[in-house]
C-alpha cells in the first residue's frame, strides 16, 4: 500500500501538468493554474527535485500568459523558490529549468540585461548538453533588437540547427548525387561531435551579438 501511495502521489501531479499544458494550449489559462498551482506545491512538498523545475516553469508560463500585476508577483515567487530548492550541487536538470524560468520572467518584467543574459546562459546550457527540448525552447527566446544584419545571421543559425536535425536524422542513407555511376556508399555527412557542433553554434551567435553592439 505504502508504494502504491507513492506511485499516486508522484503520477497524479505529472497528470495535472500535462492536462494544464493542454488548457493552456486551448487558452484556458484560469483553468490551467487551478491544476498547477497545486500540483507544483506538491512536488515541492515531496521533495521532488527532479520535476519542481518542469512544473515551476509551466506554471509560470501559464502566470505570464495572463500576466496580471498578481500574476507577475506570483511568477516571481514561484522562481525565486525554485531558486531556493536544496538541490546538490552540479544537478544540471534543476539550473536549467531556472535560467529558463529566469529569462521568461526577467522578459516580462522588461528587463532586457537580465533576460538577454538568462538567454543566452540557457541556450549555451542546452546546447553544450544536448538537451534537444531545451534547445528548441532556447532557440525560440527571440533577440531584442533587430537591426540590419542581425535577422540574417538569426535566420541562419536557426536554419543551420533545423538543417543539421534533419540531416541527422537521416544521416545513414545519404549519397552525394553526384558521384560516380553506380557508387551510392559515399555519405554526403560524417558524424559531427556536439562539441563541433556548438562551436558552431556558438560562432555564429557571436556574429549576431558583434553587429547588435556595431549599432549600439
Amino acid at each position: 500500500m505504502a508504494l502504491e501511495k507513492r506511485y499516486t502521489d508522484n503520477v497524479v501531479p505529472l497528470v495535472d501538468i500535462h492536462v494544464g499544458q493542454k488548457k493552456i494550449s486551448k487558452g484556458d489559462i484560469a483553468g490551467a493554474i487551478s491544476l498547477l498551482r497545486p500540483a507544483v506545491n506538491t512536488f515541492f512538498h515531496t521533495g521532488d527535485r527532479f520535476w519542481e523545475g518542469y512544473g515551476t516553469n509551466v506554471l509560470v508560463d501559464a502566470l505570464l500568459q495572463r500576466g496580471t500585476p498578481a500574476d507577475l508577483q506570483d511568477a516571481k515567487a514561484a522562481v525565486e523558490r525554485l531558486a531556493d530548492s536544496p538541490v546538490e550541487s552540479g544537478h544540471v536538470v534543476h539550473a536549467i529549468w531556472l535560467l529558463r524560468a529566469r529569462a521568461l520572467l526577467a522578459k516580462a518584467q522588461g528587463d532586457d540585461a537580465a533576460y538577454q543574459d538568462h538567454r543566452d546562459r540557457y541556450r549555451k546550457m542546452a546546447t553544450e548538453l544536448g538537451f534537444e527540448g531545451h534547445m528548441a525552447w532556447a532557440e525560440a527566446m527571440p533577440f531584442e533588437r533587430s537591426v540590419v544584419g542581425v535577422d540574417s545571421f538569426q535566420s541562419l543559425y536557426l536554419g543551420l540547427r533545423l538543417l543539421c536535425s534533419h540531416l541527422e536524422k537521416h544521416e545513414v542513407g545519404l549519397a552525394f548525387l553526384d558521384g560516380a555511376p553506380g557508387d551510392g556508399a559515399l555519405p554526403l555527412i560524417a558524424y559531427c561531435p556536439p562539441s563541433l557542433k556548438a562551436e558552431v553554434y556558438r560562432f555564429i551567435e557571436g556574429k549576431i551579438r558583434d553587429q547588435l553592439d556595431s549599432h549600439e
